[in-house]
């Protein structure tokens, strides 16, 4: 954390590298998406507690009548006293297929007792519905965290602070829902949780960076370099994200022990929101600073190259 600054490319190449290696196993592995945003079927089926049904036999043979992938999960339903399973499928159901599956069902397992308690379908109508208004949600959070962050910071950090702090948004975004392809979860309504809870922790960690840039250019010398209040900020906030992290990565971490243990699916918001988290302390700590340092240094650049050329000296050499 000493010399931030002068690692500030290699940080660069890495985050670009991680970003492409995303996108190639998105193309390669395809987009994994859950029920809300890839469209699909969750049929409630329950039996009698009495009887033996293991979920993976009822499983084997969805999948076997449907020809598809299906998920199976058993859940207690103690009012009735019937064992539940919740069958997840991504294709639509139409009433023939439902009924030729509840027959299936009982034909396979005759002693169980099934009865079909609800099937829900998402149709591609509702999905692109859901998809504009989640596009529209977050083009308006990033217009406002620009605005936010940029305006807040705008005399000490420059309005560049708030498209950098956007820009390491996506990239934490997009590392998480990587993670999430690469374990082989679907992306559904739990990963728009996860990824509005990165969003939010990229944003604190974005405000915890440039109030130290902040303070640190009142108490500086004015001759000091933007690497030097690059490194110096850092250093001084560096122990306020790492606590930050660490709390919110322990209390992922727990919900994904408590859910394994209830055997309640949460990894699926669990794994993201982990791997977003180290993300946003990786980009508060690297990637944001880097990328601001550099866009300030070029600004300077730029400015004294406009005030030399105005120069008096400059304009005699011209005349000459």
């Amino acid at each position: 954390m000493k010399n931030i600054a002068a690692k500030r490319k290699i940080f660069l190449i890495i985050s670009a590298a991680a970003m492409v290696l995303v996108v190639l196993v998105a193309v390669v592995m395809g987009p994994s998406m859950g029920l809300e945003l890839g469209g699909g079927t969750v049929g409630i089926y329950a039996y009698s507690t009495g009887t033996t049904l293991a979920p993976a036999d009822f499983e084997n043979t969805a999948e076997e009548y449907l020809g598809e992938d299906v998920t199976v999960q058993e859940l207690d339903n103690l009012p009735t006293g019937m064992t539940q399973l919740v069958l997840t499928v991504a294709q639509g159901f139409t009433e023939d297929t439902q009924q030729g599956l509840l027959q299936a069902l009982t034909d396979a397992f005759p002693d169980a007792g099934i009865e079909e308690s609800s099937v829900s379908t998402v149709f591609p109508a509702e999905i692109g519905m859901l998809v504009t208004r989640f596009v529209i949600a977050a083009v308006l959070a990033g217009v406002l965290l620009l605005l936010f962050i940029g305006l807040r910071y705008k005399k000490a950090a420059g309005f560049s602070s708030g498209v950098v702090s956007l820009i390491t948004m996506l990239h934490d975004c997009l590392l998480s829902y990587g993670v999430l392809v690469l374990l082989g979860f679907r992306a559904g309504s739990a990963f728009v949780a996860a990824a509005a809870t990165v969003c939010c922790c990229s944003l604190i960690n974005s405000v915890i960076l440039y109030d130290a840039i902040r303070e640190n250019r009142r108490v500086m010398s004015v001759n000091a370099t933007v690497a030097e209040l690059l490194n110096q900020s850092v250093a001084q906030c560096a122990p306020k994200l790492l606590a930050f992290t660490i709390l919110l990565a322990l209390g992922a971490v727990c919900a994904g022990v408590v859910g394994m243990v209830l055997d309640v699916t949460v990894l699926d918001i669990a794994v993201p929101v982990l791997a977003g988290v180290l993300c946003a302390f990786y980009s508060a700590t690297c990637l944001n600073g880097a990328l601001w340092s550099l866009w300030q240094e070029r600004q300077q650049g730029k400015a004294a190259a406009a005030a030399a050329a105005k120069s008096p000296k400059s304009k005699g050499k011209s005349k000459k």
